[in-house]
This record gives structure tokens, sequence and C-alpha cells, in this order.
């Protein structure tokens, strides 16, 4: 049997322990923002404190995803630090060698966090070093925006080929899915890193 996690429960340390409290040893992963038990899973239930573990803290029952280091997915959303336009500036730092990471702290969290409300321009991604493509010729390590659902708020993702991206939406952990599972109707633009 499988459990999920929805992905309005994921901010709660006691949810996710009572669906990993007894299945230490067993492994998990992040399909669509939540967790499912998986025998190929990337994250083992442990009670101790590592990476690539859903640590399990039987004194205060509560368990909490430690990804790797180095890995992009199952990472909690909080804006600036690990949201989706931080996920995708990781991910083309250590894929392109990009400094956009370092570009996005110079902004304050008010001034990210009025950006984020009011939809990133066209402009910034051609500030940036991007140019437009058309969606129909996305290629690996190409940028989208896209919405997931919410009017107010554009989301970014990365495409990293083998017909998956990377994206990272609010309540969700950061994850891999299926470019095919999304709609090329809610993809408001295709940047493409030309530096």
């Amino acid at each position: 049997m499988t459990e999920t996690i929805e992905k309005e429960v994921i901010p709660k340390n006691t949810e996710i322990y009572l669906t990993v409290a007894g299945k230490l040893g067993k492994k998990f992963s992040v399909v669509d923002g939540g967790i499912k038990e998986s025998e190929s899973g990337n994250f083992i239930v442990s009670q101790t404190f590592a990476q690539g573990v859903i640590y399990l803290n039987m004194l205060r029952k509560t368990a909490s995803l430690i990804p790797n280091k180095n890995a992009f997915e199952g990472y909690r959303y909080k804006l600036h630090s690990s949201d989706c336009a931080t996920l995708t500036a990781r991910y083309l730092d250590k894929v392109l060698g990009t400094d956009f990471v370092r570009r996005l702290k110079e902004y304050s969290l008010k001034q990210y966090a009025e950006a984020y409300s009011a939809g990133v321009p066209k402009a910034s991604f051609l500030d940036w070093g991007f140019a437009e493509v058309d969606y129909s010729n996305l290629r690996e390590n190409d940028v989208f925006v896209y919405q997931n659902g919410d009017p107010l708020v554009d989301h970014f993702a990365v495409f990293v080929g083998g017909g998956k991206y990377l994206s990272h939406e609010p309540y969700q952990l950061s994850c891999y899915r299926n470019i095919s599972d999304l709609s090329p109707d809610t993809v408001i633009g295709v940047y493409r890193y030309a530096n």
C-alpha cells in the first residue's frame, strides 16, 4: 500500500510523521510535490539525521525530509530561499555555470515578494541574457514561465530533458514532473540562456 501526502499537508511535520511512523528503512519518492512510498525512492525513513533521509523524531513525533546537498528535489517551499525562481537559478548555476542565485540574493525580501506577485516581465529574462523561444522548440535547460491554477502568480520551471521538468510550487516539495502533464496553454513564455 502506498500513501501520498497531499500538498496542503506538506508543511506539517506531524502529518509526515503519521505517514512514515513505523516505516523505518522504507523508501519514499517525491511525486507531484508530495511523498509516496516507493521501492526506488530517494529518501529512506531513518532516526538518524542525515542527507537523503526522512528524519523521524520519535520524541517530538515529527518527521522532516533532509534532501541531499546537491539534489534539487525534496525541498520545502519558502519564498526567496527555496521557491521556483531560486530552484531554477540553483539548477542553472550548477549545469550552466551561471550566477543567478547570487543575483536573486541581491533583492530584499520585500522587493522579491513584490516582483513575485506582479509577475516577472519578459524584459527581466532578456536583461539576464536569455532569448525567448517557442514552446514547440523546448530544449534541455530552457526555463519556462507558467500558471499552475493561481491567476495571480506565475511560476518558473526548467526543462531537464528526458520528458521531465523541475518545479517548486507553493505548499509542495520541489520535484521533477512529466512535461506531458503540463498543458501548453498554461505556458506564458519559454527562455533559453544565450550567454
